[in-house]
C-alpha cells in the first residue's frame, strides 16, 4: 500500500470509525509465539464482567473504564 492509499483510508469517515470501533472492542493478548494470535482468542471488552478476571490479567484500566462508566461487573465469592 502507497502512501496515499493510506491517507485515502483515514481520510475516509465510515472506514476510520470502523477501524476505531474494532480497535476499541479488541482485547489485546502478548504471546510469546506469533502463531498463538488468532480471531478466536479475543474477547470484546463489553464481555468482559468478572473483576477477579480484569485483576488476574492486570486490566487495570479495564477495570477503570467500567467503573466511571457504570458498567457491570461481577464479583464471585
Amino acid at each position: 500500500m502507497n502512501e496515499s492509499s493510506f491517507f485515502k483510508v483515514f481520510q475516509n469517515k465510515f472506514l476510520l470509525k470502523k477501524i476505531l470501533e474494532e480497535i476499541q472492542n479488541t482485547e489485546w493478548y502478548h504471546y510469546d509465539d506469533y502463531r498463538q494470535y488468532s480471531i478466536f482468542n479475543r474477547r470484546k471488552f463489553k464481555y468482559i464482567k468478572s473483576l477477579e478476571w480484569m485483576v488476574t490479567k492486570k486490566q487495570f484500566q479495564l477495570l477503570k473504564c467500567k467503573s466511571i462508566n457504570k458498567e457491570y461487573i461481577t464479583i464471585e465469592e
